[in-house]
C-alpha cells in the first residue's frame, strides 16, 4: 500500500491552517449590553499590534436590544471611522483594501466602502455617490463622518480644486440631498484623527483640531468655524488635550478634556447659544484614557471607550457607561485589545 508521506512545507501550511481556525473569531456571541440601541466601533482581534499596525483592526457591532456581539469582518484589511446607516443595516467606512495594503500599510489609499449587516457584502460606495456631482469624489477618502439621516457627511479628500495628490487633506461636506459637495476648511482648521459628531438638525459639527486638540463647532449655514469657550482650560497652566463628543440636541454636545500626565478627565458640556461650558463629570482613574464620548438623550449618563494602559501596553479595555448623577461606573466588552472610532446609536 502506497503511504502519502508530510513533506516540512505541508506541516507548516497544516499547523497554520490549525492556528489560524482555532483563533477565528466568534461571529456572534452573547454578551450583556446595559444599553439601549446599536454600538459600532473598530477593534483589533489580534490584541497584539492595535488598530493602525499588524493585522489592523475589524468591524464590530452590539445590539444592545438583544444583548448580542458581532463581528462583521475577520480579515487583514484597515477599518476605521465606522458609521451606521439605513436604520443600521448597512456601515459605512473608511477602508484601505488595494494590493499594496501589505508593503504600503497606512501610506496606502483609503477609500469608502460599505458592509451590509445582513449579508456582510462589502462594496466600494465611492463612485455611486460622485454620480450626482459635477466633479467627482477623488479616491483616498479618509476620517469620515455620517449624519443621524445618512443624507450629509464630512470627510477628507485630495483637493477636487487643484488635484494634488500631496499636501494636507481638506474637509469636505456632502449634501446628497441637494446633491452639493462644498469644501469647507481652511488651514486653521484641520480635523483630528478622533471623531466627527452632529448635532440633531444636522446643521452643525463638533470636531477637535491643533496640536494641543481644542474642540471647535462648524455651523454649515453660516459656513464658520468656531473655537468653543472654556474659560477652565485657557486658565490651566500646562499642556491640556480636548476632544468633541456626540450632541444632546441641536444646541448642546460633550466633550473631554485632560491634562497631560495626569489622571483626571473632565467632561464638560457645551451650549451653543451661550458659548459657554459646564463641568458635569470627572473621572479619576490610573493610567486610563477615553476616547467616543457620547451623552444620552436625557442627558443622565455616559458611554464612551476607555483604555488602562502601563507602558504603552494595554491592560484593560472596555466600553463604559458613566452615571451623571451617582459618578458610578459600569464596563462591558471588557477585554485587552484596542478599540477605536466608537458609534452609539441610542435609538436604533
Amino acid at each position: 500500500m502506497k503511504t502519502n508521506k508530510l513533506t516540512l512545507p505541508m506541516v507548516v501550511m497544516v499547523l497554520l491552517i490549525v492556528a489560524v481556525a482555532g483563533c477565528a473569531e466568534p461571529v456572534e456571541m452573547e454578551m450583556e449590553v446595559p444599553i439601549p440601541g446599536k454600538l459600532v466601533y473598530v477593534e483589533d482581534f489580534s490584541g497584539r499590534h492595535g488598530v493602525l499596525a499588524g493585522r489592523f483592526g475589524d468591524l464590530v457591532l452590539i445590539e444592545g436590544n438583544e444583548n448580542k456581539r458581532y463581528a462583521l469582518t475577520d480579515d487583514h484589511y484597515y477599518y476605521a471611522y465606522p458609521n451606521l446607516v439605513n436604520g443600521g443595516k448597512e456601515v459605512w467606512f473608511e477602508s484601505k483594501r488595494g494590493d499594496d495594503l501589505w508593503p504600503a500599510g497606512l501610506s496606502s489609499r483609503s477609500d469608502l466602502y460599505s458592509l451590509d449587516v445582513e449579508t456582510r457584502q462589502v462594496r466600494n460606495i465611492r463612485d455611486s455617490l460622485s454620480t450626482v456631482f459635477a466633479v467627482p469624489l477623488e479616491d483616498g477618502i479618509e476620517r469620515i463622518s455620517v449624519s443621524p439621516s445618512g443624507s450629509r457627511m464630512v470627510f477628507q479628500m485630495r483637493d477636487v480644486e487643484t488635484g494634488s495628490p500631496i499636501g494636507p487633506r481638506p474637509f469636505f461636506y456632502l449634501d446628497r440631498d441637494f446633491n452639493m459637495l462644498r469644501r469647507v476648511e481652511d488651514e486653521t482648521y484641520r480635523i483630528s484623527w478622533m471623531q466627527v459628531f452632529w448635532s440633531d438638525d444636522e446643521n452643525k459639527i463638533s470636531f477637535d483640531s491643533g496640536g494641543h486638540r481644542r474642540v471647535f463647532v462648524y455651523n454649515f449655514e453660516s459656513q464658520q468655524a468656531h473655537r468653543i469657550s472654556n474659560e477652565f482650560i485657557e486658565s490651566i497652566q500646562r499642556p491640556m488635550f480636548c476632544h468633541a463628543g456626540s450632541w444632546i440636541d441641536d444646541n448642546r454636545f460633550v466633550y473631554s478634556c485632560s491634562y497631560s500626565g495626569g489622571n483626571e478627565i473632565k467632561i464638560f458640556q457645551y451650549d451653543y447659544h451661550t458659548d459657554s461650558s459646564t463641568e458635569i463629570a470627572e473621572i479619576v482613574k490610573e493610567n486610563f484614557g477615553i476616547q467616543s464620548l457620547h451623552i444620552s438623550r436625557d442627558g443622565s449618563y455616559l458611554v464612551f471607550i476607555g483604555t488602562t494602559s502601563v507602558d504603552f501596553k494595554i491592560v484593560e479595555s472596555a466600553i463604559y457607561v458613566y452615571d451623571i448623577e451617582t459618578n458610578e461606573m459600569q464596563s462591558f466588552a471588557e477585554n485587552k485589545r484596542q478599540k477605536r472610532w466608537l458609534r452609539w446609536y441610542e435609538d436604533l
